[in-house]
Order: structure tokens, then C-alpha cells, then sequence
């Protein structure tokens, strides 16, 4: 049926000897409905000059504009503004000179919108006008006005790339952004810009707050472990340690935070729970050395418990530090000192320079009473851990018992 009437409309438009509106009419808006603004702009123009209706000249500049004939578009923009001003035909013009690349004109007539009629899209066409034609601060002072009358995402990116990728006012750019964020919530793009910002002002840490909110948005991998670097580059370990804490992204790393910062009852909880969830028997070992260190080294019942955990471990894994561990125990609480000697030889081969392990050996031979292969050793590792407690306290036993036994020898 509609296209009976339209084929209708043609023929009568072609043979019609006198103009009809409502056919007219009828071919404008089919025009405007499949797009044709050069035929919509014929006949909305027939309209204005026989029927004076200002609102088919208003729709006929409109359709000017749509083909790019600024030109014509101006003519009637400005014969139009002499009958009273009019928002629309200042967008026109604005636009128009734009097309024509005559940017002074262009803005002359923005500027003129923006004063007429104050919405945040006109102070925005206004500004980007502006940084085309690098008047950088009247562009700044429009971007301004629009975000003041409705704060949006686009306006602050405008404001903050002019500020710094044109004024060099990177600080400014990177609080504008802050503050928008802070009060209106961030999207992955603007988190993005923050992050690029940041990142040029060689700020690790404000790099990693913007990801951590990208982070929020897109749970990506990459964007994870991003995060971690860049903790690690700016050493930022409590605040590394506080996300991991609210996201969980990656236990391991927890865990090592939770050791360095000695909250051994926490690293131990993550280490059983890795145990737990993948069987892994290195987590079995560094829950139970976990345990041990928040403890009290003199409660007996604690030191059985991770003998046991560690004599499941030893079994599976001759790794020197499991290896050692054990055999410390075994040695410093009376469990079994030659045993204790036997393991802590067996990490030996594997780091024969380690002084740690050398200084449970010397702790071995004490205990089972080889003084003098005691005090050997334990004078080298004095020398090169002067300032160890454990190996201070270690020396000073040796050295007594070394020396009685020499006086007692003597006798």
C-alpha cells in the first residue's frame, strides 16, 4: 500500500501543473526516510518558498548540511538569523564553516551558540573548535563550562587531554581525573587514560591504582600480574599485599608477603589450604615451618606436630631447606640428634656454603658432644654471621663447652 501511494505521488507531482503541500510533504519525509537529503532538501525548500513554513526552511538547511553543501547551508543560515536569533542556525553556521575548514568563523559562531543557549553539548563543540585551532585555554575554559553544568566522562577526557598533552599540566590532569573518579565511579577507559598519565609521570604506584580499578571491570590475567609488577617496581608491599588480600588473585604471593612481613599464622593458613586444594607437598612443608615460627620455639607439643608434617615431606622431597629444617628440630629439641646430623649433611651437599646450615651442624655436633668438630665449624660461621642471634647464642655454648673440655682433658 505505501508504495502505491508514493508511485501515486510521483506521477502526480510530474504532471501537477500547481504545488501541492501535502504531497510535498509526503516526498520530503519519504526522502528523509531512505536518507536522500538532496531530494528531501528540494522539496523542503519548495515548501519555505511557497508556504514561508519556517520549519521546512529549518529542515531544508538541515538536509544542506547532510550533503556538505555549506555553502548554500550559510546563505540561508544567515538570511534566517535576520529575522531573530536562533540556536539552530548558529549549530548550522558553526558547522558549515567548519565543513568550508574556516575555523575563525566557525568558532565566532560556536561562541555565539554557547552564549545563546548554555548546554554542555554546544560548549563542547565550542571547545573542540578551539583545540583545532589550538586556542588551548578558550578550549580548556569550554570544556570546563560543560562539565560544570553536567559532569560527564567525555567532558573530563577533553579537559584532561588538553591539560596534559597541550598546557603540560600533567598533575592537574591526573587530579581532575581523580577527583571525577572518586566522585562518580571510573569506567575502563578513563581508568585506562589515568593509568597512560601515570605511567608517563613515572608513578608506579598510581599506575597500579588505576589498573587495580581496571582490574574491577575485567578480572584479566594480564592485567593481574601487571598490577603485582608494578607493586613489586615501586616496593609497595603493603598495598600489594592489601589487594591480593581483597581479590585473591594469586596465593602464592600472598603467602610470601604474609612470610616477609613475619605473620607466619597467615602464611600458614594459605600454605594449607594450597595443600589442601592441590596436594602439592611443598605447601605441607611451609605450612608446618609456618606454624612453627609463629609459635613458641619451646613448646615441645608444636615441634612434634611439624617433625611429623616434615618427616611426610622428607620422604617425598629431598629439597635441602625441608632437609635442614628437619633436621634442626630433630637436633635443637633432643629428638633425635644424630638423625638431625645425618639430614642436615644431606642439605649440606646440596649448598655446601650455606652458613645457616652450617651453623645447625655445628648445633649437631654440640649436642651429641664432638666439641671440638662443634667449635670448628662454628667459629667459621661466626665470622661471616657476626650479627646472627641464633648463631651468637649458638658460638657462646660451643665455645664453654669446648673450653671445659679441653680443662677437663688437661686435668
Amino acid at each position: 500500500m505505501r508504495a502505491f501511494l508514493l508511485l501515486a505521488a510521483l506521477a502526480i507531482v510530474s504532471f501537477a501543473a500547481e504545488y501541492s503541500r501535502d504531497l510535498y510533504e509526503i516526498m520530503a519525509i519519504d526522502a528523509e526516510n531512505r536518507a536522500d537529503f538532496n531530494a528531501s532538501a528540494k522539496y523542503r525548500r519548495a515548501i519555505y518558498i511557497n508556504d514561508g513554513d519556517q520549519a521546512s526552511r529549518l529542515r531544508w538547511i538541515e538536509a544542506l548540511l547532510r550533503t556538505e553543501r555549506y555553502e548554500e547551508a550559510i546563505t540561508e543560515a544567515k538570511k534566517a538569523l535576520k529575522e531573530g536569533e536562533d540556536a539552530f542556525l548558529r549549530r548550522a553556521l558553526a558547522i558549515s564553516y567548519y565543513g568550508k575548514r574556516d575555523l575563525k568563523n566557525a568558532i565566532i559562531h560556536a561562541s555565539a551558540l554557547a552564549r545563546l543557549d548554555k548546554t554542555p553539548e554546544n560548549y563542547l563543540l565550542l571547545g573542540d573548535l578551539c583545540a583545532l585551532d589550538k586556542q588551548d585555554s578558550k578550549a580548556l575554559k569550554a570544556y570546563r563550562n560543560a562539565y560544570a553544568i553536567a559532569p560527564s566522562e567525555g567532558a573530563i577526557d577533553k579537559m584532561a587531554t588538553m591539560l596534559a598533552e597541550r598546557l603540560n599540566r600533567q598533575k592537574e590532569a591526573i587530579a581532575y581525573y581523580e577527583t571525577h573518579i572518586a566522585e562518580r565511579g571510573c569506567s575502563e577507559y578513563l581508568c585506562s587514560r589515568l593509568a597512560s598519565l601515570y605511567a608517563k609521570a613515572n608513578d608506579a604506584g598510581g599506575v597500579a591504582g588505576a589498573y587495580k580499578r581496571i582490574y574491577r571491570f575485567r578480572p584479566d590475567l594480564l592485567i593481574g600480574e601487571k598490577i603485582i609488577e608494578l607493586y613489586l617496581i615501586d616496593k609497595d608491599y603493603r598495598s600489594l599485599t592489601r589487594w591480593l588480600e581483597e581479590t585473591r588473585f594469586n596465593d602464592e604471593i600472598l603467602m610470601e608477603l604474609y612470610r616477609n612481613e613475619k605473620r607466619f599464622n597467615d602464611a600458614a593458613a594459605i600454605a594449607a589450604k594450597l595443600y589442601r586444594v592441590g596436594g602439592k607437598i611443598d605447601y605441607l612443608a611451609l605450612s608446618a615451618m609456618f606454624e612453627y615460627e609463629a609459635g613458641e620455639s619451646a613448646n615441645e607439643e608444636l615441634a612434634r606436630r611439624t617433625v611429623a608434617s616434615l618427616e611426610k615431606v622428607v620422604a617425598q622431597s629431598k629439597n635441602h631447606i625441608y632437609l635442614n629444617y628437619l633436621g634442626y628440630l630433630l637436633i635443637d629439641h633432643d629428638f633425635d640428634a644424630e638423625r638431625g646430623v645425618e639430614l642436615v649433611l644431606e642439605a649440606l651437599k646440596t649448598e655446601p656454603d650455606n652458613v645457616y646450615y652450617a651453623d645447625s651442624l655445628a648445633w649437631g655436633y654440640f649436642k651429641l658432644g664432638r666439641f671440638k668438630e662443634a667449635y670448628d665449624l662454628i667459629v667459621k660461621v661466626a665470622a661471616k654471621e657476626k650479627s646472627d642471634p641464633t648463631v651468637k647464642e649458638h658460638y657462646e655454648a660451643i665455645k664453654q663447652s669446648y673450653e671445659q673440655s679441653l680443662t677437663k682433658s688437661e686435668r
